[in-house]
């Protein structure tokens, strides 16, 4: 035990175990500082995370969080089935028209006469005609179906017709 002791004292020795000793006393104050640096970081987080629940705790923050995403959710829905719902009112409404103004008599004096075609996506509708006259006037209604009348159609109501269904496909309206 003494000869451990003497060797130990010795000077040379002493400050090579003295030397290593702070060494490695400075090793681990540099990773207690690295690791005191992370942990900072991380309460930071936590603190920032925990900042919106009423208690600061991470399990009331989760469901509310669940909670939140399960009424989000279900109005989700909610506006899906009105989109949907909505998007078949629209196929019945009217989405293609064309409206064409004439002269239909040559003794009258300028285009107060008109034809008008009204469509929806189905290419059902109607195609409401106007013929002004000096004496009278008198306006037509004929229905549509699938693009083509069952009752005869003037050249205007047919031209009329026509620009309607390609407004329908181009999605507008004309109006000459």
């Amino acid at each position: 035990m003494q000869e451990i002791a003497a060797y130990i004292l010795d000077p040379a020795v002493f400050f090579y175990f003295l030397s290593g000793f702070l060494g490695l006393l400075l090793l681990l104050l540099c990773l207690y500082i690295r690791q005191s640096l992370q942990l900072a970081r991380l309460a930071k987080k936590y603190r920032r995370l925990l900042g919106r629940a009423p208690e600061g705790n991470l399990e009331e923050i989760l469901q509310a969080v669940h909670g939140e995403m399960d009424a989000v959710k279900a109005e989700l829905l909610r506006v899906d089935r009105n989109q949907k719902a909505l998007f078949d009112k629209t196929k019945t409404s009217v989405r293609g028209m064309s409206l064409l103004r004439y002269n239909a008599f040559h003794n009258t004096g300028s285009d107060l006469s008109y034809s008008l075609a009204l469509l929806d996506e189905n290419r059902d509708g109607i195609v409401l005609s106007a013929l002004y006259g000096r004496e009278e006037c008198r306006t037509y209604a004929k229905p549509v179906k699938g693009g083509t009348s069952s009752y005869n159609l003037s050249q205007e109501e047919a031209r009329v017709l026509e620009q309607a269904a390609r407004a329908l496909q181009e999605g507008g309206d004309s109006f000459a």
